[in-house]
């Protein structure tokens, strides 16, 4: 009886020492998938950080382009209006 006892005990034992060594080792496991997430987080980080500053480069680029557009067509259209005004009144002095 007291031999089942002992050998009941040390099997206990053993499965309790397997147990144990299986937590402490999906501790490290999580400790180590953390440390990884933790590095990709800061990498996401970083890639967003500059995709922004992109995104603000081409948007003053764009807005560049546009004013000079908008500067372009203002000055055609201005001097088409002066052309204009010019042949109205030549018109006007030949027919009055």
């Amino acid at each position: 009886m007291e031999i089942i006892f002992a050998f009941g005990l040390g099997i206990m034992l053993v499965c309790v020492m397997v147990l144990i060594n299986m937590v402490i080792q999906s501790n490290k496991k999580v400790e180590k998938l953390e440390f990884k997430l933790e590095i990709l987080n800061n990498n996401l980080l970083d890639v967003t950080r500059e995709m922004n500053i992109s995104n603000d480069d081409l948007y003053k680029q764009v807005n560049s382009v546009d004013k000079k557009h908008i500067e372009q067509v203002t000055k055609i259209y201005s001097e088409l209006n002066q052309k204009i005004d010019f042949i109205r009144k030549s018109i006007s002095k030949d027919y009055f």
